[in-house]
């Protein structure tokens, strides 16, 4: 199942182009990493590398599930919004993966 979801999530951000995935302002979304490892035994590190100059949003405002491999956030603010997720395993980075949003007013 988490393959499927994966792979949904994969098609969607590669069809968006280089305007990232769409969103709104308020509205929660999730993005979830994929393991390269299939195991438990990994560590997932997300970072907000960029956001629109009137954003708010932190590190504190990001909820994660699935042990990090999850994460969700409420954009605050139209504009670019860009992540990474480093994910290593015993302190050896095994792969980072990026995801952009372009969020738009309601």
């Amino acid at each position: 199942m988490k393959r499927i979801l994966f792979f949904a999530f994969l098609v969607l951000f590669i069809s968006c182009g280089s305007s990232g995935i769409e969103g709104y302002v308020g509205e929660s979304i999730t993005i979830t990493a994929e393991n390269p490892e299939e195991t438990d035994d990994v560590d997932f590190n997300w970072v907000l590398l960029d956001q629109p100059d009137g954003s708010l949003l932190s590190s504190k405002d990001l909820k994660y599930k699935m042990a990090g491999q999850e994460m969700n956030f409420a954009p605050d603010y139209p504009g670019s919004y860009t992540f990474e997720v480093s994910i290593s395993r015993f302190g050896d980075e095994l792969s980072s993966q990026s995801f952009i949003f372009s969020i738009s007013d309601l």
